[in-house]
């Protein structure tokens, strides 16, 4: 799995839409996507 960046903002929370874009602009699966550290993907 290589490296995408994603536009994020100053958000204290990300709500749900907010990561279905940032998945979508990263061009990752769902599971690729909260995979890429250990301790995200420890909460999928």
């Amino acid at each position: 799995m290589g490296r995408q960046l994603v536009t994020v903002d100053n958000y204290s929370e990300f709500d749900e839409t907010l990561i279905k874009i940032m998945i979508s602009q990263s061009g990752f699966t769902r599971e690729q996507f909260y995979g890429a550290t250990k301790k995200t993907g420890r909460k999928i």
